[in-house]
């Protein structure tokens, strides 16, 4: 998951004088966003001295954001032209925790975007004073690098090196999904906002690269196999742990049992991804495919107006001021396949 608008948050906070602890929190917020902006260098003259390989991802971005604005009806504002080398590997690190015995993920609640899964930090000594606190408090945790990070059109967000060396289709499909954010992003529903940004990442890609057989289609269709494997190993293994921790169990079985279940599923995702993986907690476990389960309704949507973007972004736009439980019971509804096409709710005026 990237983190979406949270350098915001640290602007209403210094006004609205915090707490010293949340403080501190929000300014290494800003240092480390101004820090990034402050290193931003124009696109055109980036292309200048990079290396072949950066330049030809370099344009390969500048190709996917004017698509997203010409056929996708997604404003970049001032967004993706200009480029940042952090000289590391990722631009922001996440903290996810849940307790001892579930995978209910622990919420943060901020400011201006609401309620969010996640705590991220560009100051890491934070971050692991925050981890060492909960793990005293009998959560698990789990920290987990980000490649890129959304300020959702309030800043203009940069190109960054953490994610130009990936693969053609993983770096477009980023630029839709960024995008899409700017277009629509509810507040606290961080579900509905992710699947939303999914949504269309698919649909664009398939419009972008039109050829059904083009190899970069291929890569994705592969990737997204992966991730229903695992995604579907997460579930398994989350109902198998919920059973158990909702029984009248002395704490050490719970234990013991959660240990021997979490170990059977890292060794299947180690299969899965051909490499060895730091072994799953409730944290790690709570996260994978969290926020994705109203995809299907989306594109059943988009499907339903033929592809349509701007009848698609009204539907959705009107969905949007439904009530959290009407807006998730219609996408539910919609991505069910089996309920018929004349059953669908109309959930837009």
């Amino acid at each position: 998951m990237r983190p979406a608008l949270l350098i915001l948050l640290s602007f209403s906070c210094a006004f609205l004088l915090c707490a010293c602890s949340s403080f501190s929190y929000y300014r290494q917020l800003a240092s480390g966003h101004f820090a990034v902006m402050g290193n931003a260098t124009p696109l055109d003259k980036a292309l200048e001295t990079a290396t072949p390989a950066t330049a030809d991802k370099l344009r390969l971005i500048q190709q996917a954001r004017d698509f997203a604005e010409q056929e996708l009806k997604l404003a970049a504002s001032g967004s993706y032209e200009s480029y940042v080398d952090l000289d590391r590997s990722y631009v922001v690190q996440n903290l996810y925790a849940a307790p001892e015995f579930s995978t209910d993920l622990k919420h943060w609640c901020y400011p201006l975007v609401g309620c969010a899964a996640y705590r991220g930090y560009f100051d890491e000594s934070q971050l692991h004073r925050e981890q060492l606190r909960l793990s005293r408090e009998g959560f698990d945790t789990h920290k987990a690098p980000a490649i890129a990070y959304s300020t959702l059109g309030w800043f203009d967000d940069p190109v960054l090196n953490t994610f130009v060396a990936l693969p053609d289709h993983q770096i477009v499909a980023l630029i839709f999904h960024e995008l899409a954010h700017q277009r629509l992003y509810l507040r606290g529903d961080t579900e509905f906002n992710e699947s939303f940004a999914t949504a269309i990442e698919r649909a664009g890609l398939r419009a972008f690269y039109s050829n059904p057989d083009a190899p970069e289609l291929k890569a994705y269709d592969a990737q997204l196999a992966t991730s229903r494997r695992i995604n579907a190993l997460a579930q398994t293994t989350r109902e198998d742990l919920a059973q158990f921790y909702r029984q009248n169990l002395p704490d050490a079985d719970k234990r013991a049992r959660k240990a021997a279940l979490l170990a059977a599923a890292s060794r299947v995702y180690a299969e899965i991804i051909g490499r060895e993986i730091a072994p799953l907690n409730n944290a790690s476990l709570g996260l994978i495919n969290t926020y994705g389960g109203l995809v299907p309704g989306f594109e059943a949507i988009l499907e339903s107006v033929h592809g349509d973007v701007e009848e698609f972004a009204a539907r959705v736009q009107s969905i949007s001021r439904l009530d959290e439980i009407e807006r998730h019971s219609c996408l539910h509804a919609w991505g069910d396949p089996d309920r018929p096409g004349q059953a669908k709710p109309q959930c837009w005026e």
